[in-house]
């Protein structure tokens, strides 16, 4: 991110940061793509995930390879002696065909933002550049096409 700190100083708003990516490669650039969906991440996990048995806070590596689908290692500490913990992640169910036939479910812009929320956005405006304060404050008047 230092080449955005360089090339948008001062606070970022999503439509800039849409444009670093276009810029980070000159040879085959990204291309960054405006959506008014977003996959919903939290109905797909609930569809796949069981993570219970993974204790997460416990752990210090945690090792994603591709001999077991599904299934992760999960190291307590850094030590070289220590044998991890293989646990798996996906519901009994899940294979690799659920993924390939799965339904993905966007979760649809606008999103609503609570009145705590534009107190705070409220309250940071007047420290922000001219541009931001106008993104912010479209945000907070329910303008964006982004926020309701």
């Amino acid at each position: 991110m230092c080449s955005e700190a360089s090339k948008f100083p001062g606070a970022n708003v999503p439509r800039k940061r849409a444009v670093v990516p276009t810029v980070a490669k000159t040879i085959n650039p990204f291309l960054a793509v405006a959506m008014d969906a977003f996959i919903d991440w939290k109905a797909i996990a609930g569809q796949t995930l069981n993570t219970k048995n993974l204790r997460i806070s416990e752990a210090a590596i945690v090792h994603v390879g591709t001999e077991d689908f599904g299934c992760m290692d999960v190291f307590r500490h850094h030590g070289v002696t220590q044998t991890p913990r293989h646990v798996r992640i996906l519901k009994p169910t899940c294979t690799k065909e659920t993924f390939a036939n799965m339904d993905v479910v966007y979760r649809p812009t606008p999103r609503t933002l609570s009145v705590d929320k534009r107190k705070d956005l409220a309250a940071m405006l007047p420290y922000l550049p001219p541009d931001a304060q106008a993104y912010y404050a479209s945000a907070i008047d329910g303008k964006n096409s982004l926020f309701k």
